[in-house]
């Protein structure tokens, strides 16, 4: 089931291809968080680069999206991020 809205298509939760995908408007952090990491783990990239790419797809300046990244994304990008060493490493505990 799909809903067409201006320029944008809303799908509920089917599966859509990389064409409908382009077009496709987030109206919650879940599905949001969804399709960034789907899409990520599709095509061997970080869950950064899936973000900004989609902001620079749709001209949107990160920060409009931030309301749309889950708790799980979050964590996700402070690792990437501190791997990249854009942010300082937490302390972390290792289990034997």
């Amino acid at each position: 089931m799909h809903t067409t809205t201006s320029n944008f298509t809303i799908y509920s939760h089917e599966h859509i291809d990389s064409e409908t995908e382009s077009n496709f408007l987030f109206s919650n952090p879940s599905d949001f968080s969804f399709h960034v990491e789907s899409q990520a783990q599709r095509e061997g990239r970080s869950c950064t680069s899936v973000i900004l790419e989609y902001c620079e797809l749709r001209d949107l300046d990160p920060e409009d999206i931030a309301k749309l990244i889950s708790r799980s994304l979050k964590e996700k990008l402070m690792v990437e991020m501190q791997i990249e060493g854009l942010m300082p490493r937490t302390a972390t505990l290792e289990f034997e």
